[in-house]
């Protein structure tokens, strides 16, 4: 997905032609993002089988994005981006009486089309959808064994979608407000021998962003 978001970019905003029909854009996005995150573990062997669910309390967190835009039509336009949601700290203690302390960090980078319509000359509503390459980076400490970090990682693509609002201040500058939400999904199935062990990842990122853009 990353690859073809570079090669994407390299083709459509490094041509000099598309520079001189003044088509192109760019926003940063500075926002709260509302991370919600679960999952489950079920393992199954001819001795023993089960499962546990997992469930971290929503929390917010300021995020950070940067957009790049071509206009192909008044209403219509493709866009790259990339936005870091921040990082989430929850500590809680388990049933043996342990101090746990889970971090998580999520980011994405973006494909997607921006689709805008006029509510008079300076205000527009558009409304935004495509692919999300996105990436999710995990520490965690036990206070059973001190001074160890387990490190995990997981990444895929999945879809976001968004609506806002635009408002021309000048001919080249505008400034906006959007919500986005992106989902994060995983499925994984393992075996080893007569042990099976699946893991399911459901983690909803969404974003309410305001945003300041320029026109080229």
């Amino acid at each position: 997905m990353r690859k073809t978001v570079i090669a994407l970019t390299s083709a459509l905003f490094l041509s000099p032609s598309i520079f001189a029909n003044n088509n192109i854009y760019t926003d940063i996005l500075l926002g709260k993002a509302k991370q919600e995150f679960e999952s489950s573990f079920e393992y199954s062997s001819p001795y023993d089988s089960g499962k546990e669910y997992y469930k971290q309390p929503s929390q917010n967190t300021t995020s950070f994005g940067v957009r790049l835009g071509y206009q192909f039509t008044n209403n219509f336009s493709v866009e790259i981006g990339h936005n870091q949601f921040g990082e989430t700290d929850h500590t809680y203690v388990d049933e043996f009486n342990y101090t746990i302390n889970d971090k998580v960090k999520s980011s994405s980078t973006t494909l997607g089309v921006n689709a805008q319509w006029p509510i008079n000359d300076k205000f527009f509503i558009n409304g935004r959808v495509g692919i999300a390459a996105w990436d999710l980076k995990a520490k965690s400490t036990d206070s059973y064994f001190p001074g160890v970090v387990e490190e995990d990682s997981e990444d895929g693509n999945d879809l976001y979608y968004g609506f806002g609002l635009k408002y021309l201040a000048s001919e080249n500058i505008y400034l906006g407000l959007e919500y986005s939400i992106t989902n994060m999904a995983s499925d994984k199935t393992e075996k080893d021998g007569q042990f099976t062990e699946k893991v399911n990842l459901d983690y909803d990122v969404s974003n309410l962003a305001i945003f300041v853009g320029v026109n080229f």
